[in-house]
C-alpha cells in the first residue's frame, strides 16, 4: 500500500495470502499500519494492478480514480 513503500522492507504490513492465491472479493489481503507509512514519509495512494488481464477474455474494467472502500474495480468473467 503506497508508493514506494517497499523500501520499508516490510516493516508495519502484515501479508495474509501468497503469491498465485486464489482470492475473493472482499478477502482480506494484507493489513498495515498507516502511521507508519506516513511517518516513513510516504504516500498512501496505492495503484491496483492486474498484470495478467490478457489472460482473462472476461476481464472488465469497472472503475479507476480515487475509489471507496470495497467499491469495485473490475470483474473477471
Amino acid at each position: 500500500m503506497g508508493i514506494d513503500t517497499v523500501n520499508m522492507k516490510g516493516e508495519g504490513f502484515n501479508l495474509l495470502v501468497s503469491e498465485g492465491d486464489k482470492v475473493k472479493a472482499g478477502q482480506k489481503l494484507l493489513t498495515f499500519d498507516i502511521s507508519k507509512i506516513k511517518e516513513a514519509g510516504y504516500s498512501t495512494t496505492t495503484a491496483v494492478l492486474l498484470t495478467n488481464s490478457d489472460d482473462y477474455p472476461g476481464f472488465k474494467v469497472l472503475k479507476t480514480g480515487k475509489t471507496d472502500t470495497m467499491e469495485k474495480l473490475f470483474t473477471i468473467e
